[in-house]
């Protein structure tokens, strides 16, 4: 056990802890709190996630996991379940069942809230610099035509919101009080963003995910059950796939798998 470890489970007065899972962002653990089950999430000096105990406290349990204790560097959170998992129902034939949890989902934390948004949230603009930055240097056409959208979408936001900023189908959980998001990364912006990442998903399902016909009925989907654009879905999509080259690249992780997404969802956008 290391000494951050150790302090936090005095500090809560922990008991049965156990290694859960070590990503990079964070390290998760599952314990006991004052007789109930809660997950213990210590995030790593560069994690991208360093609001997150802000912006699910603005989220206030509507629609997201709550935070039950925080620290700076670690939240106690309420435990969730790990079944029924949403990419498993989309690799079995129930993509739309998915999705409509999603919508829902996403209705619930988009519900307006009287409280002040969370203090340094990043802006779309900020989310989309690597894409803007790249786009000023020598690249593929995609990622020219994806900085052009991305700023004629900026130009004209439509309904800014506090978003949770990575919806996708790992990230939502069900729970007793229902289906639930974790791990947000907190943006203020165009709320048509938050569908954005669910049509580049689930990962590892290349099949499903690279599919023009599958992109154009979720949008239309996320379009008629959050009243939505459909075609600003799919120029936020498309945005957001070439974002994520930009973040894989600069992370040197392998980034064929979201450049076959860019591929499918350029064919469905113009500038």
């Amino acid at each position: 056990m290391t000494n951050s470890l150790q302090r936090l489970v005095s500090h809560w007065e922990l008991s049965e802890v156990l290694a859960f899972a070590d990503t990079h962002s964070s390290q998760v653990f599952t314990a006991e709190y004052q007789g109930i089950p809660v997950v213990l999430k210590i995030m790593k000096p560069a994690s991208d996630e360093q609001q997150s105990a802000s912006i699910l406290h603005y989220f206030d349990g509507l629609g997201a996991v709550r935070v039950i204790r925080d620290l700076p560097e670690a939240m106690l959170l309420e435990k969730l379940d790990p079944e029924p998992h949403l990419k498993a129902m989309v690799q079995q034939e129930q993509d739309f069942k998915a999705a409509a949890i999603i919508s829902n989902t996403i209705s619930a934390l988009h519900t307006k809230r009287e409280t002040k948004r969370p203090d340094g949230i990043r802006t779309l603009e900020v989310q989309f610099t690597e894409l803007f930055d790249k786009a000023r240097t020598p690249c593929a056409p995609s990622f020219h035509k994806a900085a052009g959208i991305a700023r004629r979408l900026l130009s004209g936001e439509q309904e800014l919101c506090v978003l949770h900023g990575d919806i996708h189908h790992e990230n939502i959980l069900h729970s007793k009080r229902g289906w639930l998001a974790i791990d947000p990364k907190g943006i203020f912006g165009e709320r048509t963003y938050e569908v954005a990442n669910t049509l580049c998903n689930p990962v590892d399902t290349p099949t499903i995910v690279h599919s023009s016909e599958r992109a154009t009925q979720l949008a239309k989907h996320f379009a008629e059950t959050l009243n939505l654009d459909a075609n600003r879905i799919l120029e936020f999509a498309f945005v957001h796939a070439c974002c994520s080259v930009c973040w894989a690249e600069e992370n040197k992780q392998d980034t064929s798998y979201a450049e076959e997404t860019i591929r499918t969802l350029e064919q469905l956008v113009s500038l």
